[in-house]
């Protein structure tokens, strides 16, 4: 005679592995956050770093071309940094006009690290103030712009 022994078969998984499994997603998901939020700060001081570059690159380009706005002479194109986020671009003319061509503000967490002006008098671009812009983050880290005086403009990428 054949006994028939019935074996209950549970398929699933227990408490202790879920929990395990929902521990590991927790890790991986708090590192790949962390990793994500770091990449994008550094994005928003590297795009703001190009901002001010492109606006010192016009600068030295319409001093060189002699693009002339005023109705008197020409005289220069400046970039103005004035902290803790502005910067723009202005136009001299004489007699002492100055007029502000373009404006810009750094993204609320960044700032300069001073305040600067860059001068490219007109003709041959080269500059009469040159010197070093620096972007900063709240977590203290830094992109830096040199202009010199050869009106080369060198930042790293």
């Amino acid at each position: 005679m054949w006994l028939l022994i019935s074996k209950d078969v549970q398929r699933g998984f227990t408490l202790i592995e879920l929990i395990i499994v929902v521990a590991l997603m927790g890790i991986v998901m708090s590192v790949s956050i962390s990793s994500f939020l770091s990449f994008n700060k550094s994005q928003a001081l590297q795009t703001a770093q190009l901002g001010v570059v492109n606006m010192l690159q016009q600068a030295k380009s319409e001093a060189e071309s002699q693009v002339n706005p005023c109705s008197t002479t020409l005289q220069k194109y400046e970039v103005k940094i004035t902290p803790p986020r502005a910067y723009e671009l202005d136009v001299a003319c004489s007699p002492a006009t100055v007029s502000q061509v373009s404006g810009k503000n750094l993204p609320g967490t960044l700032s300069f690290g001073g305040s600067n002006t860059i001068i490219f008098p007109i003709m041959h671009g080269l500059v009469t103030t040159g010197g070093t812009i620096t972007i900063q983050d709240q977590s203290s880290h830094t992109q830096t712009i040199d202009v010199d005086s050869l009106g080369n403009i060198k930042y790293s990428h």
